[in-house]
C-alpha cells in the first residue's frame, strides 16, 4: 500500500511503499490478474471444510448428475452489458428548438446525445432512463419511460475520448473546479490528469497512485472519435484463458 510503513523496519510492506527503482518486488497489473485467476482456480480445486472430502467443483458436479439441475450461464454478449442489472438513472432531456440546442441529457458534468436523440425535438422536457457503465462513461444506454430503447448515447468531446470510470471523471472535475487542473474540448481530460500528477511531487503522487495507474490504464484504451454516433461502441473480443508462465517476480527471486 503506497505510503505504508508496516508493522516494523524489516516489514516487506514498508519497501514496496516507495520502492524507487527498485521493481524487483512489484508485479504488473497483467501478473496480478493471472495471479488471481490462479488463486481462484485453486480454491475451486481444493477440498474445504464446507463440504467435506470434495472440492466446489466437485460438490457442483455432483449436484448436477444426481439432481439433473441444469448449469446456468449468462451468454457472452449478456456479460459484457452487465451495468444494464443497476439500477436506472433518470435524465431530463434538455434543448432549445429555437436557440438550435439539439436535445441531449447532462449526466455527471457531461452533455450526452445521438443521431436519435439530436432528432427527438418532441423529446425535450421527458425524464428519460439512463443505464451506463461505472468504468467506462464514454457511452450511456437510454430509454423512454415506456421501456422503448433510444439506444447509446455518446457523450460530447472532450469526454468522448478515453474510457474512464465514474470515479476518475469525479476527481478530474473536481480539480478542475478548485482550478487545480485545466483543459479544453480539444484535450484529453485524462491525460491532462495524468500529466498533471506527474508534475506533482513524490508524496502527492503517492496519495494518488490509485489514480494515477488508472488513468494509465484507461489511456492504453483505443480512443474514439465519432461524436453523436448511434452505434454502440464496439466490444472488446473475449479475453483468451492466460497461459501458465514464469512470473517477472519469480525470476528475479531465483537469481539471487
Amino acid at each position: 500500500m503506497p505510503g505504508t510503513t508496516g508493522t516494523g523496519p524489516a516489514d516487506i510492506r514498508r519497501r514496496l511503499s516507495d520502492p524507487g527503482g527498485n521493481t524487483e518486488l512489484l508485479v504488473t497489473f497483467e501478473e496480478l490478474e493471472e495471479l488471481l485467476d490462479v488463486t481462484i482456480a485453486n480454491y475451486n480445486g481444493t477440498h474445504h471444510s464446507g463440504s467435506p472430502g470434495r472440492s466446489p467443483l466437485e460438490v457442483m458436479r455432483y449436484f448436477l448428475a444426481t439432481q439433473c439441475a441444469p448449469l446456468r450461464s449468462l451468454p457472452e454478449h449478456r456479460r459484457r452489458n452487465l451495468f444494464m442489472m443497476q439500477p436506472a438513472y433518470e435524465c431530463t432531456v434538455r434543448g432549445n428548438k429555437k436557440g438550435g440546442l439539439r436535445p441531449h441529457v447532462n449526466f455527471f458534468g457531461a452533455r450526452y446525445s445521438s443521431m436519435i436523440l439530436g432528432q427527438g425535438v418532441n423529446l425535450i422536457g421527458t425524464k428519460i432512463l439512463i443505464y451506463f457503465d461505472p468504468q467506462d462513461l464514454r457511452f450511456v444506454q437510454a430509454f423512454l419511460p415506456n421501456g422503448a430503447e433510444l439506444g447509446p448515447l455518446q457523450a460530447n468531446a472532450p469526454w468522448h475520448r478515453t474510457a474512464h470510470s465514474l470515479r476518475l471523471r469525479r476527481e478530474i472535475l473536481r480539480l478542475k473546479r478548485v482550478k487545480d487542473l485545466t483543459y479544453g474540448d480539444a484535450n484529453d481530460p485524462v491525460a491532462a490528469y495524468l500529466e498533471s500528477k506527474r508534475q506533482k511531487s513524490v508524496k502527492t503522487q503517492r496519495r494518488s497512485s490509485h489514480r494515477i495507474a488508472e488513468a494509465v490504464q484507461s489511456l492504453q484504451t483505443p480512443s474514439v472519435e465519432n461524436v453523436g454516433s448511434p452505434q454502440a461502441p464496439i466490444p472488446a473480443a473475449p479475453t483468451p484463458p492466460a497461459k501458465p508462465r514464469q512470473l517477472a517476480i519469480g525470476n528475479q527471486a531465483q537469481s539471487k
